[in-house]
């Protein structure tokens, strides 16, 4: 049996920065109890394993029970999961939650989180770019800004920990193969970014072992199947979810998540509601050809429409001549309220390009809303 903990033989040895949690040689068949005694689930492994259902937190028990030989591996993994876990009541449900957002952009997750209904006990931001910090210090002032995420280290994580939810997106253009000048991880460029995200959220998991942690991880679809792999393998090899903000808004906008929030994976294929359309959220004297826009970046030419051989504006006037979105049809279409993003005199080029970079936000509200009831909650108003 194979451990990252180190082999049987050696079970000292430290191989990678998962601690505790077991692996499984592909070829391998044992018995359930002897793998537990050579490798038991301990706390540090928690934030690493996958919840085994909607009720969180877990915790191991020791009354392991002896399965026969010849159990494939695959089964066996599921069956160790279940058996070596059980549900516990959460004592966290009391507790504000604290928050650590990297490249937070217009503050999407704190606005997810206030749309929820959430008794946030602090919002920690990472973010560098000075319109998004100026709407978010207009539109959430109670976000604690703490500069570039690069510059994050241990003595600013003990001063804001503890720390319940992690969330991010690091850049995505040096991933995105629309990108024909992208580069992936090189350092120096903004895709390095995504090694300062891992190196946060290990050192967090590591000071935060008495209490669970939560995290979640965004980037583009349309990224390579390496690049994937990579992500994927610094993610304790949790392959990601697809989720679609078009079951939830008139975007066609296909993004990966990583992350162990309760019903990430798949959650959205439970959404039953009537899916918007563009015609929902222009203006009035406003109208499209189209039920649903292309994904929305910071490239202008992302809007347009292919229309044979040409490119046209989604838009229709009242007059029948084409135009692009407004400011404010831009925000509804990524799920937030009008004008969100006119604060300060910004320029429109410049709200558009914020916009292009957040997050959807019936998307994170979606995936955040299985941690209702896990933390203390605003009391409800008439």
């Amino acid at each position: 049996i194979e451990t990252t903990i180190g082999s049987v033989e050696n079970p000292q040895k430290q191989a990678s920065p998962f601690h505790s949690c077991p692996v499984f040689c592909r070829s391998s068949y044992w018995r359930l109890h002897l793998l537990l005694k050579i490798c038991p689930l301990q706390r540090s492994v928690w934030p690493y394993c996958s919840p085994s259902s909607s009720s969180d937190p877990i915790k191991a028990i020791s009354d392991w029970c002896i399965l026969p030989e010849g159990v494939l591996e695959l089964i066996i993994f599921q069956i160790c999961k279940m058996a070596a876990m059980e549900i516990v009541r959460d004592e966290g449900a009391q507790q504000k939650i604290r928050v650590l957002s990297m490249f937070d952009g217009i503050g999407t997750g704190r606005l997810a989180l206030k749309t929820l209904q959430f008794d946030v006990g602090a919002y920690y931001s990472c973010e560098t770019d000075v319109d998004a910090n100026l709407v978010n210090m207009i539109r959430n002032p109670d976000i604690i800004p703490i500069g570039d995420v690069r510059e994050i280290n241990e003595k600013v994580l003990k001063c804001i920990s503890p720390i319940d939810l992690v969330i991010g997106g690091s850049p995505c253009d040096e991933f995105s193969i629309a990108n024909p000048w992208s580069l992936g991880f090189i350092l120096g460029r903004t895709g390095s970014l995504f090694y300062d995200f891992v190196r946060v959220l290990y050192k967090v998991l590591e000071m935060n072992k008495d209490r669970r942690v939560y995290w979640l991880f965004e980037n583009v679809r349309s990224m390579s199947e390496e690049h994937r792999s990579i992500m994927s393998f610094f993610f304790f090899d949790q392959l990601p979810t697809i989720w679609d903000a078009s079951v939830l808004t008139p975007q066609n906008r296909k993004r990966y998540f990583w992350g162990n929030i309760p019903g990430l994976k798949g959650g959205w294929e439970s959404c039953r509601i009537k899916s918007p359309v563009v015609n929902d959220v222009l203006c009035p004297f406003r109208k499209s050809h189209v039920k649903k826009v292309n994904c929305l970046t910071t490239n202008v030419q992302s809007q347009m429409e292919h229309s044979g051989t040409t490119f046209v504006k989604p838009v229709r006037t009242i007059t029948d001549e084409e135009s692009q979105f407004w400011s404010v049809e831009r925000e509804r279409l990524f799920g937030f309220p009008d004008h969100y993003t006119d604060v300060a005199g910004i320029s429109a080029s410049s709200r558009h390009d914020m916009l292009g970079q957040a997050w959807s936000l019936p998307v994170v509200t979606t995936i955040l809303s299985p941690l209702k009831g896990r933390f203390k909650m605003l009391p409800k108003t008439d």
